[in-house]
């Protein structure tokens, strides 16, 4: 079932806040985003919908073992990199 902007935007928010803040772990970002993406409502104004894409393909991208990573995997690092600027991105578009 397909959530309000609102209420996605709200729980995006909240969701990012308490990654950045080290409140959930990687895993359960991973796994509560890509839930929360698959919800992404129809019509979401792509200031919004670019942010949330860019950072699907960057936790798509993300591989915790060091061993299993091949070029072009990202690291935790660079996952929060790109956590950081959805962050920024929908900073600047409320």
């Amino acid at each position: 079932m397909e959530a309000d902007l609102g209420s996605f935007v709200t729980e995006l928010r909240s969701l990012i806040d308490d990654y950045r803040a080290g409140a959930v772990a990687v895993d359960v970002f991973e796994s509560r985003f890509l839930a929360l993406h698959s919800e992404m409502p129809l019509g979401t104004p792509a200031v919004y919908s670019s942010a949330v894409e860019e950072l699907f393909w960057a936790v798509e991208s993300y591989v915790a073992e060091p061993e299993l990573r091949s070029e072009g995997d990202l690291d935790e690092s660079a996952l929060r990199s790109a956590v950081e600027s959805t962050a920024a991105a929908m900073a600047g578009a409320t």
